[in-house]
């Protein structure tokens, strides 16, 4: 079997990709399945679309012996009406697919693997092609709500509405909170086989030993995207001026929209701590000395980040679910009343409230360590098992 990855331009594989040499800094789900792939000398190729730029151009990349990497080019900028625009550009967008898969169909690839940003992209792929697809979901944002509830946003992406009916041999779909089950159910083709996995964690990285143990001081830990859909501008409102701030810590490691507002913001504040984005071997040293993790993802709290909060057994601080829009539904059923909740509508006030809550009863926090230990770790697996799992799938 030979596949075609075709994906979008992740920015934690970009340098990667650009310079040759392969150390990736961010999703996991996909450079450690082709990671695997090489290890089983399964064969494959792959294709990243990339928005910002309009030229097609291959790479090699030392890791991989025989694969190729390609960035397809899909810039063009059009003075039309917003709607018009819209569809010039996915055709544009689709022309490019088809002039792609046109120049490299001697390769004969018997799979195409598509994530969702992509997912017109089989219309060619099914039609033009007659190669089988597998559709991969990182999660579906808001695109559950929005195809139930706003007509608007049907009409905008009415060709991805029906690019998700077509028949794509499986649907693979990472379960991180968001309503990925119901979506699949509802929007996607019925005869599809559809299967959630929960990411997994590198065991042989993780440790519940704490490099120091300062009982001082209660540390605090968010690791993400700095974007307000992460709640990273609550989370901060919550840590200013608090009255405890001699007695606590806030460390934030990521990088995003919103990195100069939290500069900004943390200045003076002499116990928040903003380090940029890091390698994720270097964010292994503050799992290790934090006690509490904050996850306020407005679209679903089972990230990677979390998995491997629990696998560091700190207590996670996240929302409660929201019955009436869908939100975190999931995300409370997996963590269940091992984690520690706050309202989303009333987040910095009740996150304030918890922070004084655990600092001046720590036994609280040690017996949501223990919850997490017992009930949630050993549903968490290792990510050689999660990812030997979806290879399992594809190659069946």
């Amino acid at each position: 079997m030979k596949i075609l990855f075709l994906t979008s331009f992740y920015s934690g594989l970009k340098k990667s990709v650009e310079t040759g040499f392969w150390k990736p800094t961010g999703m996991p789900a996909i450079y450690k399945l082709i990671e695997r792939l090489e290890e089983k000398n399964i064969p494959f190729d792959f294709c990243f679309i990339d928005k910002t730029a309009k030229d097609t151009k291959e790479y090699n990349i030392d890791y991989f012996k025989s694969s190729k990497f390609y960035v397809v080019g899909c810039k063009k900028k059009i003075k039309l009406p917003k709607i018009l625009n819209f569809f010039f550009l996915k055709i544009i967008y689709l022309k490019k697919i088809y002039k792609f898969l046109k120049q490299i169909q001697a390769k004969k690839y018997d799979l195409v693997y598509i994530d969702r940003s992509n997912v017109s992209a089989f219309i060619i792929v099914h039609y033009f092609f007659k190669i089988k697809g597998i559709l991969r979901l990182h999660g579906i944002g808001l695109q559950y709500v929005k195809f139930k509830k706003r007509r608007s946003y049907f009409i905008k992406n009415i060709l991805n509405y029906y690019s998700y009916k077509l028949p794509f041999k499986t649907i693979i779909a990472s379960r991180d909170g968001t309503p990925v089950h119901e979506f699949s159910l509802k929007f996607t083709n019925k005869k599809s086989n559809k299967i959630v996995l929960l990411n997994g964690v590198d065991s042989t990285e993780f440790s519940n030993e704490k490099e120091t143990d300062n009982k001082n001081t209660i540390n605090f830990l968010f690791v993400g995207r700095l974007e307000k859909d992460k709640g990273i501008i609550e989370i901060i409102k919550s840590f200013q001026n608090h009255n405890l701030k001699n007695d606590i810590s806030l460390t934030i490691i990521g990088d995003g929209n919103l990195k100069e507002f939290v500069k900004e913001q943390t200045l003076n504040q002499n116990h928040i701590n903003y380090l940029g984005p890091l390698p994720h071997s270097e964010v292994k040293h503050f799992y290790m000395n934090s006690d509490v993790f904050i996850s306020f993802n407005y679209l679903g709290n089972i990230s990677n980040v979390v998995l491997e909060a629990i696998k560091f057994n700190l207590l996670i601080i996240t929302f409660e679910k929201d019955i009436k829009n869908e939100k975190d539904i999931d995300s409370n059923n997996f963590l269940g009343e091992n984690v520690m909740y706050v309202n989303r509508n009333n987040a910095v006030s009740q996150l304030k409230n918890r922070i004084t809550l655990l600092f001046e009863n720590q036994n609280i926090l040690q017996e949501y360590k223990l919850k997490i230990e017992m009930n949630l770790l050993p549903k968490i697996p290792s990510w050689k098992k999660r990812i030997d799992r979806e290879i399992e799938i594809i190659i069946n």
